[in-house]
């Protein structure tokens, strides 16, 4: 398994998105997503909710990006498989390429790639 990760944490305008506790909402769709949790798949696009526990997958040239109540981004590129509980501020990426933006004052995150975790912490 290859995993591409990039963190940027840097300032974000005080905007707060509308989302109940873990969940995020995908706010761009490029191509085949795909939403799941347990064995149920489901189309993801624009607007949608992505509960904590579940996975977004994109196909060939495919892209979600998902948003946090924190306006915490999350944006997976082609062939990713994803998760991101929004409360707790974890990411999990079981493959692909994640890039995440998260302005560090909203605390830590973490990120999963396979046996590695790592925790971004800001000032």
């Amino acid at each position: 398994m290859r995993a591409g990760i990039l963190v940027l944490a840097a300032g974000i305008c005080g905007l707060q998105a509308e989302d109940s506790a873990g969940t995020s909402k995908v706010t761009a769709v490029r191509n085949q997503v795909q939403k799941s949790q347990a064995a149920t798949n489901s189309a993801a696009d624009v607007g949608h909710e992505v509960r904590s526990g579940e996975k977004v997958q994109t196909g060939e040239q495919g892209l979600v990006e998902l948003k946090g109540k924190d306006n915490t981004t999350v944006r997976a590129g082609e062939k990713s498989q994803v998760s991101y509980d929004a409360e707790q501020r974890k990411v999990k990426v079981d493959k692909g390429t994640v890039l995440i933006h998260a302005d560090p004052k909203d605390g830590p995150i973490q990120i999963q790639a396979g046996d590695t975790v790592i925790e971004v912490q800001g000032k």
